[in-house]
């Protein structure tokens, strides 16, 4: 407008033809502000026609660095700078008292914070009467806005919802430097309430960050509580129940979603990325000092990923307090190639899955099932597109990353490094440099290999000058070169050593007893393995965990238990013979390791021959965590009571998968008043062998809370079980306050069509389950209807954000559907 006033007239603008001309505009003014905050302070004209235009009303303004978004287009444009300007100006304005507007500033604050923990960002007058505000100040200061679209019942507004958190974060920081007790403990009572990831994460990260702008004292307290409510029990299982501040900020919507997905899985036990957030705030708040004794004992005993981008916040940290690297338990690096995946693969799939038992439902119950090639192909899709980002990757190792921690390693002693390869069978020069580079500094190192045949053939010169380095060796593929296994072989300080391998390694399997330090070794094979363990393997005398799955009927077992013998002080066993016609003999070593922690018995074709020693000697395992016998068949009634009935002096057991066959159904409801002892159980697995009453006891034990500490029941292919038995189990399931993940499937051919009160009794069991995040039921037949139901509940449920139900097969067939007769 001002533009065409001046081309249409011949006026010479001087101050006086610009204030006339303002003026005349009134409240159209917008001011655009170069160099905003660079250049000083404005011309008094310019400050004059900001702080005292017309009716004394807030002028908008916008201030731009044009000059330097074009040098530095991806720099971050911070809004604090202009909320700090906004309120600069606002207590500038003529004809206010700087005391009355730096009251009613703070009496928005307290509007601000309270509206922001309720989630209000609509206020009306009786609000504001009850903050102690006017509105009418409000109003002529350009705090708030006033919207009266319903004229009796007008409402008022911060104008954007980044203002309204900025002054709520600034009343918190007033609250943390005061010094009466009164707003600190009020200062703390809205801080206590931002104690889980997605809160810290997405609902309050703009809360935090601008609250960490205003003082050194807030910034180390807010960091303080930041790192303690991380290590709460609940920080990563609790998620946001309410949308709406979220909904405020839609850049973080996708990263949300996106979490959701993962947060439940061990990775998030693993140093949070996102904790860079709380590092981040105490390096860019300039009170790093007060705050770096935190960020240190918070580090101490996490592992860290080391990011391969480079200059994140946490490797600012690490330049500045080099010591911090040493305190962490390990340090991981990712490398990744390309997986292939082979359509044909799915083929083979869809072809052994294919089955005379083709479900036959009703049209309305067709999408409880899903096509395996549909499936697959939007797998292929996927993984084309991540193939395609990897392709852009010029290297796998990070210059930056290597550079710092080669750096900080010089002068600090270094954790555990662990490098974890998957789909790549060759490392390029400048990569392997890097990697020797780590080497270095790094004195203990874990190398996992997935998919990755040749990856140790080309680190080979790596290796062999850094053979003392290496602790734990974990292979998965299909083969290893003689001369992989040479070097396998040559580091001589190995610990841990995991293959799986179609092909058997012969020659280090039959040179084993050359790792003299070797506390644990894990085979997987398809071919055999036991004929080429030599006499020398009894050497191993640290040996205590022990893992051996064969796949090979024809491998002779008979040496077994001779070797086992040498090996009192076991604590982890785990074994997998198609063939053990002395299992006997085996369990009769066993029964002679009184350390043991972990028993896992799989698919022994004789177990019974040797079930009756392995629980006579039960009540022997003081010391027993796991005790996995799920895909083992009991079929003698004495070993099965003996069994059921020494369960009981387990009082230490935290997992417990029961063996299947009618003899352990028999002994069920035995095995179940044994369950009253074990108070530790976390995981529970009862498959194949439950009935309807065996059912409702196991949930009469959960409601006389019982099985308090249990986080998972896995109770699938329990077709014994009719739909008035679920009914009556879910009906009753109660005090389960930390399970997390419910497993309640069915075979495709046995599906279970649930009648409306089973679906009732069911969703109204799972709300009764606070930390309730998966719910696996494939085979129940569930409609329209039975989803309505089970998601209005969910909106309610403490894990609303995360709660997943799946129960639909994926299968090479389509369900044949039967269609309503006339």
């Amino acid at each position: 407008m001002i533009e065409e006033s001046l081309q249409d007239s011949n006026m010479c603008l001087n101050e006086e033809s610009f204030r006339k001309m303002i003026y005349g505009l009134r409240n159209q003014v917008l001011f655009l502000w170069d160099d905003y905050g660079i250049t000083g302070s404005p011309p008094g004209s310019v400050n004059e026609l900001v702080l005292k235009n017309h009716m004394s009303q807030t002028a908008v303004v916008i201030g731009v660095q044009m000059n330097r978004t074009a040098q530095d287009p991806s720099a971050n444009m911070d809004e604090r700078k202009i909320f700090e300007a906004y309120l600069h100006y606002t207590l500038q304005k003529p004809r206010q008292e700087s005391v009355k507007v730096a009251a009613v500033i703070s009496s928005c604050g307290d509007l601000a914070l309270e509206g922001l923990f309720t989630k209000q960002f609509e206020f009306t007058e009786e609000s504001l009467w009850d903050a102690g505000i006017d509105s009418g100040d409000v109003l002529a200061l350009g705090l708030m806005s006033k919207f009266t679209t319903q004229m009796l019942f007008p409402v008022y507004k911060f104008f954007h919802v980044s203002f309204q958190e900025y002054l709520a974060a600034k009343r918190l920081s007033d609250h943390f430097e005061s010094d009466t007790e009164e707003q600190l403990k009020r200062g703390w009572c809205y801080l206590a309430q931002i104690n889980t990831y997605f809160k810290v994460m997405f609902d309050y990260q703009s809360f935090l960050s601008y609250a960490c702008s205003f003082s050194a004292t807030t910034t180390e307290k807010i960091v303080r509580h930041l790192f303690s409510a991380s290590e709460s029990q609940d920080f990563f299982e609790s998620r946001t129940e309410n949308m709406k501040l979220l909904e405020k900020h839609p850049q973080h919507l996708h990263n949300a979603q996106m979490v959701r997905k993962f947060l439940h899985t061990s990775a998030s036990r693993e140093i949070w990325r996102e904790h860079f957030f709380t590092i981040k705030i105490s390096l860019h708040s300039s009170c790093l000092p007060s705050c770096a004794p935190h960020i240190l004992q918070y580090l101490s005993g996490k592992s860290q990923f080391a990011e391969m981008g480079g200059g994140n916040a946490i490797e600012m940290f690490f330049n500045l307090y080099p010591q911090s690297l040493s305190l962490l338990s390990d340090v991981v690096i990712l490398i990744t190639g390309f997986e292939k995946t082979d359509a044909n693969h799915f083929l083979k799939i869809e072809n052994a899955l294919k089955s005379p038992c083709q479900p036959s439902v009703e049209e309305d119950y067709a999408p409880a099932f899903h096509l395996l090639r549909d499936v697959a192909e939007m797998n292929i899709a996927n993984e084309r597109k991540i193939d395609h980002i990897q392709s852009m990757r010029l290297c796998h190792l990070s210059e930056t990353t290597v550079s710092t921690l080669v750096r900080v390693g010089q002068g600090h002693t270094l954790p555990l490094l662990k490098i974890k390869v998957s789909y790549l069978h060759r490392l390029a020069d400048g990569d392997r440099v890097k990697l020797q580079c780590l080497f270095t500094v790094f004195h203990s190192v874990e190398l996992i290999l997935e998919s990755a045949e040749g990856f140790l053939e080309s680190i080979q010169d790596v290796i062999e000058q850094n053979w003392a380095n290496f602790r734990r060796l974990a292979f998965s593929g299909s083969h290893l070169t003689r001369q992989e296994e040479d070097l396998v072989l040559s580091m001589s300080s190995l610990e841990h050593l995991d293959l799986f391998s179609k092909k058997t390694p012969e020659f280090l399997i039959s040179n084993l007893d050359k790792l003299s330090r070797l506390k644990e070794l894990k085979v997987t094979s398809e071919s055999k393995v036991l004929d080429s363990i030599s006499d020398g393997f009894k050497h191993l005398q640290n040996l205590d965990a022990f893992t051996l799955k064969l796949f090979d009927s024809e491998d002779d077992t008979s040496k077994l238990a001779f070797l086992l013998r040498h090996f009192p002080n076991l604590k982890h066993i785990s074994l997998r013979l198609p063939r053990c016609p002395n299992f006997n003999e085996v369990t009769a070593v066993l029964s002679t390791c009184r350390k043991l922690e972990h028993i896992h018995f799989e698919h022994f074709l004789h177990f019974d021959r040797g079930v009756s020693e392995l629980a006579s000697a039960l009540p022997k395992f003081e010391n027993v965590k796991v005790l996995n016998l799920e895909t083992q068949d009991i079929q003698d009634k004495e070993s099965a009571r003996i069994f059921a009935q020494a369960l009981g002096s387990l009082v230490n057991l935290q997992e417990l998968h029961l063996p299947l066959g009618n003899r352990m159904k028999a002994a069920l409801p035995t095995v179940l008043e044994q369950l009253q002892h074990i108070r530790q159980l976390q995981v529970l697995t009862i498959g194949v062998i439950l009935e309807d009453h065996s059912l409702y006891q196991l949930a009469k034990l959960s409601k006389e809370s019982f099985l308090q500490s249990v986080q998972k029941l896995d109770l699938e292919i329990n077709h014994g079980v009719t739909d008035a038995g679920w009914r009556d189990f879910f009906q009753t399931l109660d005090n389960l306050p930390h399970l997390k993940d419910l497993l309640v499937s069915r075979h495709y051919s046995q599906t279970l069509k649930p009648h409306a009160s089973t679906v009732r009794a069911f969703v109204q069991c799972v709300s009764r389950l606070p930390s309730l995040m998966l719910i696996v039921m494939y085979g129940w037949l569930l409609d329209s209807e039975d989803l309505n139901m089970f998601n209005q509940m969910k909106r309610q449920h403490p894990q609303s954000q995360c709660l997943k139900l799946i129960w639909q097969w994926v299968l090479p067939f389509s369900p044949q559907i039967l269609r309503e007769t006339f």
